[in-house]
């Protein structure tokens, strides 16, 4: 932005709230059949390069226990790629596609951890909803992601030339260790309430319009 209007400009960040009240305890929400006795790790996105699932197809052949499933939700150019990927590496039992869904809240609900591999991201809101599920995350240092999540939960973060079996070794710790999981729920938590909350980004947002309104005696 200061490239084009110089760097003079005055740039004022103000992060996506994010909702973060639970509301399905009071909805039924029916099991997934293939989650069945299965520890979920959920990743949602359009299957396009820049989301980078064939990094998370690297990640799931590092993985040896067969109790894991690794589910992507969403659709793209990408899918045929992907699937050929599954199939070639012999993992149609420990990745699917699963196409677009209008029940994500509820996957995210029935997952162990979140998985965010994207190239590029501006937010990622997903990641920040799955906090908000209660769900782990495990995300790439990209973008809004890396710098929110490092101040706090450096310990979800990843760098994306990392080797697989690195990323896996950090996921396979985060299914395992309840502790962590906790801590990282519980930090999830005061991230959203402090930095991302819905409230906050309204008040920041009409601060904004108030302080132009006033420079320019409006």
């Amino acid at each position: 932005i200061q490239n084009i209007v110089g760097e003079d400009c005055t740039i004022r960040v103000i992060p996506h709230g994010v909702d973060d009240k639970d509301d399905s305890a009071s909805v039924l929400q029916p099991v997934c059949s293939v989650f069945e006795g299965r520890k979920v790790v959920l990743s949602v996105g359009r299957l396009d390069k820049l989301k980078n699932h064939l990094k998370l197809i690297a990640i799931a052949e590092q993985c040896e226990d067969p109790r894991v499933l690794f589910a992507i939700v969403g659709d793209g150019p990408e899918k045929m790629c992907l699937q050929e990927q599954i199939i070639k590496k012999h993992l149609e039992d420990r990745v699917i596609l699963m196409g677009k869904r209008n029940d994500v809240a509820s996957l995210l609900k029935q997952s162990q951890l979140y998985i965010h591999v994207s190239k590029v991201e501006c937010f990622g809101y997903t990641v920040f909803e799955s906090l908000a599920a209660g769900v782990p995350v495990l995300a790439a240092r990209t973008g809004a992601v890396g710098e929110i999540l490092g101040e706090s939960l450096h310990e979800c973060l990843f760098d994306l030339d990392a080797p697989a079996q690195e990323i896996w070794a950090q996921a396979k710790a985060l299914l395992a260790d309840q502790a962590l999981r906790e801590g990282i729920m519980q930090k999830g938590r005061i991230l959203l309430r402090e930095q991302l909350s819905v409230l906050r980004m309204v008040d920041e947002t009409e601060a904004v319009y108030g302080e132009l309104l006033e420079t320019h005696h409006l």
